[in-house]
């Protein structure tokens, strides 16, 4: 038998998972607006956000550690961010390459 408070409880999670879902949605909705009608995937928007709280930049590596990928992806990445012009590349001081 279930109770009236496991049933009340029920509908609140349901609530719940219901709005989070909505959020979502709204969430991906919304990603190309700041970029101009550009779609934007997830790992871009997370390396923009990323690239926005480092006061002084990102190597590629430390870019690469944080969004979990490989080095060649952080490449590619960068080279597609800068082809829109949603970043910009400057030499690190202290690395020649």
């Amino acid at each position: 038998m279930v109770s009236t408070e496991e049933t009340s409880r029920d509908s609140d999670i349901g609530r719940v998972l219901a709005a989070a879902a909505e959020l979502t949605r709204q969430v991906r909705r919304m990603r190309t607006s700041p970029f101009a009608g550009d779609a934007l995937s997830g790992t871009q928007v997370d390396a923009l956000f990323l690239l926005a709280r480092a006061a002084d930049g990102m190597t590629p590596s430390a870019l690469a550690e944080a969004l979990g990928v490989t080095a060649g992806a952080v490449t590619q990445l960068v080279d597609l961010l800068a082809e829109r012009s949603l970043v910009t590349r400057r030499a690190h001081p202290d690395d020649a390459r």
